[in-house]
């Protein structure tokens, strides 16, 4: 299969047209203190990890279109780092991914699409599948991913743009951590190690273009080793850790967009002395309102064709909207509470969607708790829990350095004590990766009849939750 032919300068104005204007919005650009050139010589949407976040989709569309609006004939390309699909979103499963190829399309309508293959392209079909549906949904597909069967690569390891007058190259880089692909698509492939495939891939993919971009979906820990590697003055997006950040390395910028649809990353690009000069903002897309009305129409046709009464039960209720992070800690200390421990530890991708106001359905509770586990406690000093929760809870600003891609939601310890035990809680995943997870062992013992969803159901159905006696609150 070939790629989509590069797109014509004269094709790609013809894409832009007029709407409403961008409100402004504050966040991970204002973190950086970048600028925003009055004129940009052209404009990238970036987003990553969608993970089939119906709710959120509509209202993507809505905000490109007042992107495309507030800036009339400035070339404009969505670049999408992977993680399209979700196979724990049942309408997805059953859909066979009909909204998220939906989504795709109309971005290709609006502008040209450049997508790199995370793990989760081949959640709902064979990736060699995924990577013809994607194409054929109007996307420029890149990965240096090989198909074992074939010995060829799945798709073009780069691409090139005519972006008004500046060509944009963009190369793809996947994760070769086949434990993370599904079990009957990772025996598919063989992919390189991203670190080491960099060095002597990166700078002849990317050439002389003067707009150069390397969709990563390594994650964090192997992003920083990438970086050295890729030619001054480039874009590099990551993924794959569902974090939402960025940092400069020169004149190098390193963003993450987020995930689950909650915002995208604007990129304005424009040339400089020395090279590209990239300033970016993070947009929300919005809380109120429907967003694009075809899109929406389908998502409700698709819930109605596939949820079942099971699905639909209302598990719970919220007095408002909690994004991602904040979902997270309330599932935190359900958790925390139910085991009488001082503290709980999970995974960040343990959690997907955040939650909405209101009634909760199962099915919106499967999306925003994606992995159950088994409830497990442990005892630990204050100053072994004191740097475990200093890895913690990294949605705030953590230096880059002390990033560890995934990491642990943990709910907060008051006034710790570097002398006092503690009680721990988590669940399966962190026990069997403790090292990874924790920089430590630690001498779990399970807590029988606790499991993390229906801890966090109880939660949000308002029940008391129940404190095993055998448990002590903390081990002094």
């Amino acid at each position: 299969m070939r790629d989509a032919p590069a797109v014509t300068r004269r094709r790609f104005l013809q894409q832009l047209g007029g709407g409403l204007a961008l409100a402004a919005s504050s966040g991970c650009g204002a973190l950086l203190g970048a600028r925003s050139p009055a004129r940009p010589e052209a404009l990238l949407i970036v987003l990553s990890d969608t993970h089939s976040a119906y709710d959120r989709y509509p209202q993507i569309l809505s905000l490109v279109d007042r992107v495309r609006a507030r800036h009339p004939g400035v070339p404009l390309a969505v670049l999408f780092n992977g993680d399209l699909f979700e196979r724990g979103n049942v309408v997805a499963l059953r859909g066979g991914g009909r909204v998220d190829l939906a989504l795709l399309r109309a971005l290709a309508r609006r502008a040209p699409v450049v997508f790199n293959l995370g793990n989760h392209e081949g959640a709902l079909f064979d990736l060699a599948e995924t990577v013809g549906l994607l194409r054929e949904s109007g996307a420029t597909v890149v990965s240096n991913a090989a198909d074992r069967r074939t010995g060829r690569l799945l798709a073009s390891p780069a691409a090139v743009l005519e972006l008004g007058r500046h060509r944009l190259a963009v190369a793809g880089v996947a994760t070769n951590d086949l434990s993370t692909y599904r079990a009957g698509v990772r025996e598919t492939l063989r992919i390189p190690d991203g670190p080491e495939y960099a060095p002597a891939s990166l700078p002849p993919l990317l050439g002389g273009a003067p707009l150069r971009v390397v969709l990563s979906h390594e994650g964090t820990v192997d992003d920083r080793r990438i970086l050295p590697a890729v030619p001054p003055g480039s874009l590099v997006v990551g993924g794959h850790d569902h974090l939402r950040y960025a940092h400069r390395r020169g004149g190098t910028l390193y963003l993450h967009p987020g995930a689950w649809g909650e915002s995208v990353a604007l990129v304005e690009a424009r040339a400089g002395p020395s090279g590209a000069e990239w300033a970016h903002r993070e947009l929300p897309t919005a809380r109120e309102g429907e967003g694009d009305a075809d899109l929406a129409a389908l998502v409700r046709a698709e819930e109605a064709a596939h949820l079942t009464a099971g699905e639909r039960v209302v598990v719970g209720r919220t007095r408002r909207a909690l994004p991602p992070h904040e979902a997270a800690l309330l599932a935190a200390a359900a958790l925390r509470d139910a085991a009488g421990a001082d503290a709980a530890l999970i995974a960040n991708t343990t959690f997907g969607a955040g939650l909405p106001a209101g009634p909760v359905s199962r099915h919106r509770f499967d999306a925003f708790v994606r992995f159950d586990g088994g409830v497990h406690c442990a005892p630990v000093n204050g100053t072994t829990l004191g740097a475990i929760l200093r890895r913690a809870n990294q949605f705030g600003d953590t230096p880059f350095e002390a990033r560890t891609g995934e990491y642990l939601v943990a709910t907060p310890v008051r006034s710790l004590d570097p002398r006092r035990r503690y009680t721990v809680a988590t669940v399966d995943w962190v026990r069997m990766n403790a090292e990874r997870y924790l920089g430590t062992a630690l001498d779990f013992t399970p807590v029988p009849g606790l499991g993390l969803k229906a801890v966090v159901a109880a939660r949000l159905a308002g029940e008391r939750p129940s404190i095993p006696t055998r448990i002590p609150r903390s081990m002094g």
